[in-house]
């Protein structure tokens, strides 16, 4: 296994070389992943969730068993938050939103090689239902108020984010990991 960036930095990819189950070790597919990673690196408490370990044997079987693994952790526990092909020529890619009460950021990073790939800066649309905080937070208090803020938010940063993806030649798909910061 080789580690492609640094793990300190919360997100970061490794690619994993594994042998194909045989009859001396015929681990499952997830196991075996999961114990190749633990063993390369001091992860701790490392765990996958159900949907992405129900798609594990497919992956590694049509990739010949070389996966690059995207893997999230705060310290204290670790995550593997995506399975893809072992070609460095597939992003593995995070993104970043800073939300502020009148604007938003939105970063997309190389989790490879911790490079910027492209930024995006946007009035924040929750703002027609107030300028402030206080006002909002009346707002998401009336019958449907919380959705609208939360779906007005969202619809926006999706777009915004197909928009920088599609500027830059990358896929939405490539986005392993979000970090969202802010109000």
């Amino acid at each position: 296994m080789q580690s492609r960036s640094d793990p300190q930095a919360g997100s970061w990819v490794h690619t994993v070389h594994l042998e194909p189950p045989s009859v001396e070790d015929n681990t499952a597919d997830v196991d075996r992943l999961l114990r190749a990673l633990v063993r390369e690196s001091d992860l701790p408490g490392l765990s996958c969730d159900l949907e992405l370990m129900s798609r594990i044997p497919h992956i590694l079987r049509d990739n010949a068993f070389s996966v690059r693994c995207t893997l999230f952790s705060d310290g204290r526990c670790t995550v593997l938050t995506a399975v893809g092909p072992g070609s460095p020529d597939q992003p593995s890619l995070g993104l970043a939103i800073d939300l502020g009460t009148t604007r938003y950021v939105l970063q997309i990073v190389d989790l490879v090689s911790g490079l910027l790939l492209g930024k995006r800066d946007r009035p924040n649309p929750q703002s027609r239902f107030g300028p402030d905080i206080l006002t909002r937070i009346h707002h998401a208090a009336q019958e449907n108020g919380l959705w609208e803020l939360q779906n007005t938010l969202i619809q926006d940063i999706n777009q915004a984010l197909e928009d920088l993806c599609r500027e830059k030649g990358v896929s939405t798909q490539a986005i392993h990991n979000i970090a969202l910061a802010g109000i």
